[in-house]
């Protein structure tokens, strides 16, 4: 048994992506930003208080700006602290390990798609799918800052893969799980709860005719609704809609300022003009414009994807060869040769973020591309593959090759670059978003030093208050500090 689980590929794609999350993480990515801050000491203090700083027992919320985010992470963290201690490592562990968990859900669907078929040697497409996720840069960036939507994603694709085996093999028990991994990925990113819906029902009109029996259409019926009524009664919430209010077309500046200007040069004209000139319009011409970006090579192998703290100057979400099987991947898909359920999930994943224009185009909102762009990947490998069964072998290694000497200036480029998190442009406009409160920790460090020689210190609290790094790092106690907070 232990022999066969060596000889698996899966296990060793695994243990690739975990060192990849995991080697110096507590120094990279450089910053230990006030979101990740806050979630240590928020895993902290419900430790210690039951509550989070807030006095908040048992909240699906967290105010810290009026952003009210999930609290999903900090309960996710507490056994992280509780095994390593206070420091970045402890904060930083959770989503660096199901990012790494990640390439098991994405093998699993990918070989429902290709039926487990095998490519070259012993590799499975969904082998290929896997390994690319272990190795890609976005993935990777994202699973080591501390990032509930890496977790989130997670759960969302298992929540897929056991909607499939269930519809396919008929036991409940796999509804069941599909569900419960549905309402966890709920609970840590707002983005999943306005795709999933949409997800699940693109995979029952995609297998709807392999739901033959009665009772496991009632289970699919009643997963649907079940569904879209979660994400309806998260979505509708005051929370919810505080966090959209901030970040929606419908809040722009630039938009509302277009529809006022429009609405005046309009006065006393005829009605024809107003049917282009309506706030609807404009919404829609935005909305289009956004999604669009997300298809952008800016986006993809460029430097436009925000937030730049979790990005790498000089190197793009995929690397150009990655870029390259997954166009092999769509030519495979227009061949049906493939399942195109990726490439409609692709087409959906980009909605949530297309309706916000902050920190746009936004590498967060629009995370759940990312596995579908694998999937897809992995079938350009296997077309790349058969364009000539004599040369298979070589096709392989050469393909191999080319992807790792791509990882390795992206690697390159993480570790030895990502200092500033900003991009190679020279008069970049630098925005908050791009701040990783570098130095945060040491300022903290230096005022418990100089607390001991002076009765008072006056700091700034500007652009984050010291007190969450200050606290944690220093061994304060939460029933002390929360009652400041």
């Amino acid at each position: 048994m232990i022999y066969k689980l060596f000889k698996n590929p899966l296990l060793w794609i695994f243990l690739l992506a975990l060192f990849l999350r995991l080697y110096k993480l507590a120094e990279f990515p450089v910053g230990l930003h006030v979101d990740e801050i806050k979630a240590g000491w928020n895993a902290l203090s419900i430790i210690e208080t039951g509550r989070d700083d807030h006095g908040g027992l048992l909240s699906l919320y967290y105010d810290s700006f009026g952003d009210y985010r999930p609290t999903g992470i900090f309960y996710i963290t507490i056994p992280s602290v509780l095994l390593f201690g206070r420091d970045e490592f402890a904060i930083r562990f959770p989503s660096a390990l199901f990012g790494a968990l990640s390439v098991i859900p994405i093998y699993l669907i990918t070989n429902i798609l290709t039926k487990k078929k095998k490519v070259v040697w012993n590799f499975e497409f969904g082998h290929f799918a896997a390994f690319l996720m272990a190795a890609n840069l976005w993935h990777i960036e994202t699973s080591r800052a501390t990032s509930e939507v890496v977790i989130s994603t997670f759960f969302a694709l298992c929540s897929i893969y056991y909607l499939i085996i269930y519809i396919q093999a008929g036991k409940a028990r796999s509804v069941i799980f599909s569900l419960g991994t549905l309402i966890i990925s709920y609970l840590l990113y707002h983005s999943i709860r306005v795709l999933m819906p949409f997800f699940f029902l693109t995979v029952v009109f995609f297998y709807r005719q392999e739901i033959q029996k009665k009772i496991t259409k009632k289970l699919v019926i009643l997963a649907l609704i079940f569904t879209f009524l979660l994400s309806l009664f998260l979505g509708i919430g005051k929370e919810s809609r505080q966090r959209l209010s901030q970040v929606s077309v419908l809040k722009d500046v630039d938009i509302g300022y277009e529809i006022e200007r429009l609405a005046k040069e309009n006065i006393g004209r005829n009605y024809p003009t107003r049917v282009y000139d309506n706030k609807y319009f404009v919404y829609l011409k935005h909305i289009f414009f956004e999604y669009s970006r997300y298809f952008d090579a800016n986006f993809l192998i460029g430097s436009g994807a925000k937030p730049y703290r979790y990005s790498t100057p000089g190197a793009g979400l995929l690397t150009y060869v990655e870029l390259l099987v997954f166009a092999f991947g769509i030519v495979q898909i227009i061949r049906k040769k493939f399942s195109p359920l990726p490439l409609i999930f692709l087409f959906i994943a980009p909605i949530p973020a297309a309706i916000t224009t902050e920190d746009a185009p936004n590498l967060h909102r629009a995370f759940l591309m990312l596995p579908m762009i694998m999937i897809i990947g992995a079938y350009g490998f296997g077309g790349i593959l058969n364009f000539s069964k004599k040369y298979k072998n070589i096709l392989f290694l050469a393909t191999l090759f080319l992807l790792l000497l791509n990882f390795g200036f992206s690697m390159h480029m993480y570790f030895k670059h990502s200092f500033s998190h900003r991009p190679f442009i020279k008069n970049l406009a630098e925005d908050a978003p791009s701040y990783r409160n570098i130095g945060a920790k040491e300022v903290a460090l230096r005022i418990d030093d100089l607390s001991q020689k002076y009765e008072k210190i006056v700091i700034t609290n500007f652009p984050d208050s010291p007190l969450y790094w200050y606290a944690y790092l220093t061994m304060k106690d939460p029933n002390v500090i929360n009652l400041l907070n």
